[in-house]
């Protein structure tokens, strides 16, 4: 568990701000998100459900903000991001879920 949440604080840690690409944000962003859910849930589309659902909100806020508009790239590159989260999450749980002490859903 120790493990888990170094690896998460870590990449919490590096502030969104610092990078420049809107698109790279939103792949960040989603891979974290849907790594620690597939993580908790362990199914991927409910993970893939969430990643949308949070996408989807986000880009809706953006497109009522003055001078922007729903981006299709944007959603592109939260759709990838949860896909690589998958990915990730269900690697932690088939490698290093004794190690982490991960003990199917919290």
């Amino acid at each position: 568990m120790k493990k888990l949440i170094a690896i998460s604080l870590l990449a919490l840690s590096l502030p969104v701000s610092a990078i420049d690409n809107d698109k790279q944000k939103h792949f960040i962003v989603e891979a974290v998100l849907c790594s620690g859910v597939q993580i908790y849930t362990e199914t991927w589309w409910k993970t893939m459900i969430t990643g949308v659902a949070v996408g989807t909100f986000k880009e809706v806020y953006d497109s009522q903000q003055p001078g922007n508009k729903f981006s299709k790239g944007d959603m592109a590159a939260n759709l990838l991001g949860c896909g690589a989260g998958i990915g990730y999450g269900n690697t932690v749980l088939y490698f290093g879920k004794d190690s982490v002490n991960i003990r199917g859903k919290f």
